[in-house]
């Protein structure tokens, strides 16, 4: 009987170019204890079929065939499926190191007690690597694990949606969804939340995950601001401000997160091609929440703190001749 400690969530949509190199590099890797489901997202190409291929041959991976309702839907479709005691969400065209599953399995077999496991991670653009591990924190137990939470608002740590692993039944007895509609944001909103209500979260500093920035991916193109990109704002504003209500201990980091991405929100707007009346006012009437006596890293709380100075009015008129 095959026993299924970690279940592999993939959200796939017209994924045909990278669905085999992911799905082998997992099997290279070995796949004990571990199921792979994959969410077919009413992909038009032939993903549904590569896939398939692949599930004939190995009972471990599974498909499911949706209609095209997005990542959020994709991957609670996918969660609500699985039988693993830990859900890993990893995405169709992505890489792991070497022995990053075994290693998974190894480390939650002995690290007890744990809700959610983190671990570092590499991006990848134009050739040039950056490194996303604490080097203060190697490996550590952050209990309670709000400790854990503050770090990651203030940007003291960095999390990856593919580079958390979460206990299933915290998922499923909180009903924590990603939520639907929301294209992008809707990965740093659920991590939030998590966060919020584990007891125990481990973090271990080890490189596992690869993040390809492709210049053509949703998250990229901000030469052609759209609503899904301000749309990420609203859902990381969003997620703040329910853990304020929730943690009124977590405040000043919440508001820091907050204020943070509002000025990276506003940047990319600023550094892109668009021009729409409904962000410059949407940027003006959010300028709100650049308060005072924010609590974060200091070089984060002097781009705050200009960008609180400046009229909104006088940037939209230098880069965009508003």
């Amino acid at each position: 009987m095959h026993t299924v400690l970690l279940s592999i969530i993939i959200p796939a949509f017209n994924s045909e170019k990278f669905i085999s190199d992911t799905l082998s590099m997992l099997l290279s890797q070995g796949l004990d204890n571990c199921e792979v489901i994959i969410v077919n997202d009413g992909s038009t190409d032939r993903t549904e079929e590569i896939c398939k291929s692949y599930s004939k041959t190995d009972e471990r991976i599974k498909v499911i065939t949706i209609p095209n309702s997005g990542v959020s839907v994709a991957r609670n479709t996918g969660y609500k499926y699985a039988t693993g005691d830990y859900i890993y969400f990893l995405d169709s065209d992505d890489t792991l190191f070497a022995e990053t599953i075994s290693y998974y399995i190894s480390t939650i077999n002995s690290i007890k007690n744990i809700d959610i496991f983190s671990f570092g991670y590499a991006s990848n653009k134009d050739g040039q690597t950056y490194n996303h591990a604490c080097s203060k924190h190697s490996r550590e137990i952050f209990d309670p694990a709000s400790e854990y939470l503050e770090k990651y608002l203030l940007k003291k740590v960095k999390s990856h949606i593919c580079t958390v692993i979460v206990l299933r039944s915290l998922l499923l007895k909180n009903q924590i969804e990603f939520t639907p509609g929301t294209k992008m944001g809707e990965d740093v909103e659920f991590l939030i939340t998590v966060f919020s209500i584990a007891q125990r979260i481990y973090y271990d500093a080890r490189l596992c995950f690869s993040y390809q920035i492709r210049n053509d991916s949703s998250t990229q193109g901000w030469k052609v601001y759209t609503e899904d990109h301000f749309g990420s704002f609203l859902a990381k504003k969003r997620a703040a401000t329910k853990l304020m209500l929730r943690k009124p201990d977590m405040a000043k980091p919440s508001k820091f997160f907050v204020a943070n991405d509002y000025c990276s929100a506003l940047r990319y707007y600023l550094k892109s091609k668009c021009k729409n009346a409904y962000f410059n006012e949407e940027f003006k009437s959010n300028k709100k929440v650049l308060v005072n006596n924010l609590k974060g890293n200091f070089m984060n709380n002097i781009v705050i703190f200009f960008v609180r100075l400046t009229p909104i009015k006088l940037l939209l008129w230098v880069f965009k001749k508003i």
